[in-house]
């Protein structure tokens, strides 16, 4: 069965996948990936690279589809995104017999990494509405922190949210919304509970928060990376990894990206961890020749406990 919990703001988002993981539940926040594609994703790259050339090998042979998969799954044994990766593979096989290097590059742009997710009926999916446009789940969890209906718009946003949810949809809403509102089947329930507020955030950066030319001049440490390794932010707004127990700086963060994280500081919160999420292929749109890998980190804050936001 498929779940998902949906919101109207990122930053409720946010809130909820962080707290959904440290409650220890599998949740899997889905993200905005228009800044590439998969076949820009390392471990992909790297795969269609041991298949060789497509020149030289239009049609991809049994033993070489299979040697390529062993080198993967060596290359990147620690990596978090091969479970992903592996099942793109085994569902393109599953639906070709005969293995075209071009069906297999276009299958590869065609696929979202969420579609990917390894044991989906076990996993919580958490997204903003707009963000969930073209989905569903059978279960659907619509957390509305004093959303208001003033226009059409606000009207649709809230249609598109209901009609996410194929068998079951339960609605959270908490300034009256939907008082006088009865359909058949429906239940209604009044929660005077207090809840404490969340403790920890998730921002995943994307390709807007991130000093992308300056990841350019870390390659030689950048490709000592994998997805999940650990990283940590210093003061001026780089990011280093640990190697060999010595400090280097993988990334900057962009302006973007330090403004909200600074809004985050000033209200209470503090950095907690964070992580490779992707490591993806990037070069300035004017110089492709200059293609390199880029990191692509989720940062976790959390609220101090002496504060009181």
């Amino acid at each position: 069965m498929l779940s998902c919990v949906l919101t109207t703001k990122n930053m409720e988002a946010s809130h909820i996948v962080a707290e959904l993981k440290r409650l220890g539940y599998r949740a899997r926040l889905i993200q905005d990936l228009s800044g590439f594609n998969l076949t820009a994703l390392r471990e992909i790259r790297s795969f269609l690279h041991h298949l060789g050339r497509q020149e030289e090998m239009p049609v991809i042979q049994d033993e070489r589809w299979m040697w390529a998969i062993g080198k993967l799954k060596e290359e990147f044994r620690e990596s978090t995104c091969l479970p992903e990766c592996l099942k793109l593979l085994s569902d393109f096989e599953k639906t070709n017999d005969v293995k075209y290097r071009s069906d297999l590059e276009q299958y590869i742009i065609e696929t979202k990494y969420e579609d990917l997710i390894t044991n989906p009926a076990n996993t919580i999916f958490v997204s903003t509405i707009h963000k969930a446009k073209g989905r569903e789940f059978d279960t659907v969890y619509m957390n509305l922190n004093q959303y208001e209906i003033q226009d059409d718009e606000q009207r649709h946003v809230l249609y598109v949210g209901m009609t996410r949810a194929r068998d079951s949809l339960f609605i959270n809403e908490n300034n009256g919304l939907l008082e006088g509102v009865y359909a058949k089947g429906a239940k209604q329930r009044q929660e005077n509970s207090d809840f404490d507020q969340n403790t920890e955030i998730l921002l995943p950066l994307g390709h807007k928060d991130i000093w992308l030319s300056n990841c350019l001049t870390m390659q030689q440490t950048i490709r000592q990376l994998h997805s999940g390794s650990e990283l940590f932010l210093q003061s001026d707004w780089s990011m280093y990894s640990v190697l060999n127990n010595k400090k280097y700086s993988v990334l900057r963060l962009s302006k973007r990206s330090i403004s909200a994280l600074s809004w985050y500081l000033d209200n209470g919160y503090e950095f907690s961890r964070a992580e490779v999420r992707f490591l993806v292929y990037w070069y300035p749109q004017d110089k492709p020749e200059k293609e390199g890998l880029i990191v692509l980190p989720d940062l976790y804050l959390k609220k101090k406990l002496d504060s009181e936001n």
